[in-house]
């Protein structure tokens, strides 16, 4: 990590402990991207090696800009090193899991339809198998009683 931005870092908490600024500043200066180089602490522009009172505005922007994304890439780093998430990447997750929750919702909701529509469906099919159960059965007492019959009609005969 950049020694210079540590130092930095370490002269601003002091400074916001004291009072004298305060740490919102610094985390709109990073999220909003500034591009104006005076929005930065004069104490954190010497560090990085840029006097503000003699250069003008145009001939820094460039430098400043550079300055900026090492701050931004140290600051990120210090960071994930004391074993936080940036909040990009926290609302990143947040967003992703509130998708999935809703996804996982709605799969629900379709799943536990299917299950309704598939037992009303059975249902139906056992209320069909029985039908057609009890129509063989009966079916087959009508063969029966009419075999039954015909056999009687032969034996009949046969005595006569």
């Amino acid at each position: 990590m950049d020694a210079r931005f540590l130092e930095a870092w370490g002269n601003y908490l002091i400074a916001a402990a004291k009072g004298s600024e305060s740490l919102e500043a610094l985390s709109s200066w990073v999220n909003k991207d500034s591009k104006s180089l005076w929005s930065l602490p004069a104490a954190f522009c010497q560090l990085y090696g840029i006097d503000v009172s003699e250069k003008p505005k145009e001939n820094i922007n460039n430098t400043f800009q550079e300055i900026q994304k090492l701050f931004v890439k140290n600051y990120s780093d210090a960071i994930i090193a004391m074993g936080a998430v940036p909040k990009t990447e926290h609302d990143a997750l947040i967003e992703k899991y509130n998708t999935l929750k809703k996804k996982n919702e709605e799969q629900t909701k379709t799943i536990e339809k299917l299950q309704l529509l598939l037992a009303t469906k059975q249902i139906g099919a056992d209320k069909v198998w029985d039908g057609i159960q009890g129509l063989t059965k009966l079916q087959e007492n009508q063969i029966r009683n009419a075999m039954d019959i015909v056999t009687k009609l032969f034996e009949t005969d046969d005595k006569s």
